[in-house]
């Protein structure tokens, strides 16, 4: 069975966000304290939709990768998120016949590629054999982002978060009455288009 690192999870939030309170009110014309809880959210739910769209993470966020099938060397897998923070700590972990996640030293990955390959150098001699194909033997553990500094996003990035987020910050109904409904311009997939990582799993 093809390795494939489909199922992964969040697990330490970015510290901030890559635009300020500060700059979302300016480019809203927004003066006053009343909306910036408002403002807040629809920051932090602009960024994380693009950040989805994109497969990346902006802001440094640890993130785990549950990975089913079978690595090794002929077998590489695409980590899920990109860019890869090849210098903070990276661990990789198999389930033994106990059940109980090892931590594992055997394996290469190749930080530089979006998204970044990991593979297996040498196999454990016992890994959890009683398992459906669907179920995870090995998990990673992984920082990913730019940096953990908010300038270090990329300008077309963070614009595109300033255009979502004025879009979720006036409108604020599911439905709006007795108004013409338009899409987000285009200019916003024209920021981030050549920022998108294409991701397959794993590499036939």
């Amino acid at each position: 069975m093809r390795p494939s690192a489909a199922i992964c999870q969040l697990v330490t939030q970015p510290t901030l966000e890559p635009i300020t309170l500060a700059q979302a009110k300016e480019h809203l014309r927004v003066d006053g304290t009343d909306e910036d809880a408002l403002i807040g959210l629809c920051i932090t739910a602009a960024r994380q939709r693009i950040e989805e769209e994109c497969r990346r993470a902006f802001l440094k966020q640890k993130w785990v990768a549950y990975i089913t099938g079978d690595i090794g060397t002929c077998a590489p897998v695409e980590l899920p998120r990109a860019r890869l923070m090849d210098a903070e700590t990276f661990l990789l972990e198999y389930r033994n016949s106990a059940g109980v996640w090892t931590a594992w030293t055997d394996y290469m990955k190749q930080a530089v590629r979006e998204p970044a390959l990991l593979w297996i150098t040498e196999q454990p001699a016992d890994p959890d054999d009683i398992r459906s194909p669907q179920d995870a033997i090995w998990r990673a553990t992984f920082w990913a982002g730019y940096s953990a500094t908010a300038t270090d996003v990329p300008g077309p990035l963070r614009h595109a978060i300033l255009l979502l987020t004025a879009h979720l910050f006036e409108r604020r109904e599911m439905v709006i009455s007795g108004a013409t409904v338009t899409e987000i311009p285009k200019s916003l997939d024209w920021l981030i288009n050549s920022f998108r990582v294409p991701w397959e799993g794993a590499i036939r």
